[in-house]
């Protein structure tokens, strides 16, 4: 059974990485922070995430506005190209792991889940 790191190798793009990439195939041009807050992680640990996906030719960081200390973060065309071979390993992944469950169940516990991450967060 392969998991998310397993499909994501030969693309040479990590479990973190293809988490940033999803969210900017949403929507692009984020600061580090505006990323950082709706990905619900700590900024500090989107660095040398960004970083590597820079590197790889799939990010770019853009001085926007009056502020010249953000960037903002857009996805280089080879990385909004990688959206349609990468979103379905996710699609698959995801497929798999709510396999004979019943759709209402897994409804249910997704919305547990935010419940969860809800209290966590003190909201």
């Amino acid at each position: 059974m392969a998991t998310l790191a397993d499909r994501l190798l030969p693309y040479g793009v990590s479990v973190a990485e293809w988490a940033v990439l999803r969210r900017l195939w949403q929507q692009e041009g984020f600061t580090q922070v505006d990323l950082a807050d709706r990905m619900r992680v700590r900024k500090a640990s989107l660095t040398s995430v960004l970083a590597g996906l820079e590197r790889k030719g799939l990010l770019r960081r853009i001085r926007r506005g009056e502020d010249l200390r953000k960037y903002h973060l857009f996805l280089t065309k080879r990385g909004r190209d990688l959206k349609e071979e990468l979103l379905p390993v996710g699609v698959a992944i995801n497929r798999r792991a709510v396999a004979c469950i019943d759709p209402a169940d897994a409804g249910v516990v997704a919305q547990l889940l935010e419940k969860v991450i809800a209290n966590l967060e003190g909201q």
